[in-house]
């Protein structure tokens, strides 16, 4: 076998299950050629099943183009898969024995300058190096699944492991986007705070407290959406909570007071001096931004919107509260001698940019859910997507798509403004509708957006003639509007500067 091209990074993942694929997959996708071994025949299947889920996923967390997807190939044996790599991730199952048989084969075969990573959840590292000859290039690299989206990366060393070859490790870490948590000692530290979750919520069902499903939203309506932005010593001080409050009480309990459950008796001077360093550094963010209330609130935001997207978790409470409080309004009820009422909401704290202003593709965002909207008043209940809690495929298979859109931005609005927009319908002729939307904050013109939707085939993308009765709603609307004056900027294009003088 010819030996890989200079400069090309090779990664031989030993082991295809849920987190060898998860690697080999992050690997792949950042540009990276892997190289997999797996004795099971079914693998193959199961990681292109990965593979197409990370591709939907992974790339679009960055804001530029993605590394050059590297090549996947499949090798029998060992030998053949470790030869040329300079990363060996070792994810067979959590046996300490076959463990130690496929680390010392590859050891035998793996480049000189290789660093040999395991993602062992549960054997130490000293167990696995044991005697080898190449015990100074092993490290534990420990992932969360999907290892292709969670970027933490538990990297542990033992007292075997070479301090360059670690720190060669989490250099590469980093270059796939992973976030290498360097542990000061062998230790599972992901491990051991799951299972003291679990236990005591497992205790609380045992214990008639409350039932798995409770247990889980609280988690993913409360706990853990704080949790992602603070972790879990950084959620009291910003909440402006006394941390030691918790260590005031009898310190020498031999169990939990509210579950029964026996712990380890807690040692009120270490706890206090932890507490120190951790206020020492809650007064404020060392960049100068915001207040962490605010960058908290900001990032917390962005989080339930993105849940809310996915209609997921809390998300799904925030889909329900629009639905609850969308009003809508029915087009027989409304004089159409002025433009119609199509949005009215509270700009978010994720939509301003650094300079506090709303960014530009989120006005055109919110122009958008104001058509989505004409057309659910106008009864089109085959408008594309799910804007605001509306639209969704007709029974015909059709809708209508954007075809162009002309924006002007006239003047700027902030997080937390009230803003509304009003729709006039310039023309509908055949499958052509044409729209005029103005964006604004009180009496003041923010913006103004004039669109052409072409009504077509769902499937096929082919245009096609409105259902009679929505043709006969649209076109009345459109004669109406006809009456009125026709708004200003719209026909306009994209204005070239006037020459300088």
């Amino acid at each position: 076998m010819s030996a890989p091209a200079q400069g090309q990074r090779i990664a031989a993942i030993l082991g295809a299950g849920r987190t060898g694929a998860g690697w080999a997959a992050r690997f792949a996708l950042m540009g990276w050629d892997v190289r997999m071994h797996d004795p099971d025949m079914r693998a193959a299947p199961h990681f292109e099943a990965v593979l197409a889920r990370a591709r939907r996923s992974l790339p679009g967390l960055l804001d530029v183009a993605p590394p050059v997807e590297g090549t996947v190939s499949w090798h029998a044996g060992i030998a053949d898969a470790v030869r040329g790599a300079s990363w060996i991730q070792e994810s067979v199952p959590e046996r300490l024995d076959l463990k130690q048989s496929v680390l010392a084969e590859l050891d035998d075969h793996a480049e000189p300058e290789a660093i040999i990573a395991s993602s062992s959840a549960g054997i130490d590292l000293a167990q696995l190096q044991g005697d080898l000859p190449r015990r100074g290039r092993m490290v534990i690299a420990r992932p969360l699944a999907p290892v292709y989206l969670v970027p933490l990366v538990e990297l542990v060393a033992s007292a075997a492991s070479r301090d360059e070859v670690v720190e060669q490790a989490r250099s590469t870490l980093l270059s796939l986007g992973c976030y290498p948590l360097r542990m000061g000692r062998e230790e599972h530290l992901m491990g051991r705070l799951s299972a003291a979750l679990w236990q005591e919520a497992a205790q609380l069902v045992a214990d008639g407290a409350a039932d798995a499903e409770t247990v889980d939203d609280a988690l993913r309506h409360g706990a853990a959406l704080l949790w992602t932005q603070t972790g879990l010593f950084g959620t009291g001080p910003i909440a402006g909570e006394d941390l030691r409050v918790e260590v005031e009480e009898p310190v020498q309990t031999e169990s939990d007071p509210l579950s029964g459950m026996p712990r380890a008796p807690r040692r009120a001077q270490p706890l206090h001096d932890v507490i120190d360093r951790l206020e020492a550094r809650a007064g404020g963010l060392p960049d100068g931004r915001d207040a962490p209330q605010e960058v908290r609130d900001a990032a917390l935001s962005s989080l339930l919107r993105g849940l809310k997207g996915a209609d997921w978790g809390a998300g799904r409470l925030l889909r329900g509260m629009d639905r609850r409080y969308d009003d809508t309004p029915d087009l027989e009820a409304l004089a159409l001698t002025s433009p119609l009422p199509t949005a009215s909401r509270t700009i978010p704290v994720d939509w301003v940019g650094q300079d506090g202003c709303v960014a530009e593709w989120r006005v055109a965002e919110l122009m958008d859910g104001a058509t989505w909207r004409l057309l659910r008043m106008v009864g089109c209940d085959e408008a594309e997507g799910d804007h605001q809690g509306g639209g969704g495929p007709s029974d015909r298979g059709e809708t209508f798509l954007m075809a162009e859109t002309h924006l002007r931005h006239l003047g700027v609005a902030r997080a937390g403004d009230a803003v509304t927009v009003e729709t006039q319908v310039l023309s509908f002729q055949g499958r052509h509708l044409q729209l005029f939307h103005k964006l604004w904050l009180d009496k003041r013109l923010v913006a103004s957006a004039e669109v052409l939707l072409v009504h077509a085939d769902r499937r096929e993308r082919r245009p096609t003639v409105p259902a009679a009765d929505l043709a006969a709603r649209l076109s009345a609307l459109a004669a109406a509007h006809q009456r009125l004056p026709r708004p200003e900027g719209s026909g306009r294009v994209a204005m070239r500067p006037e020459p300088e003088v």
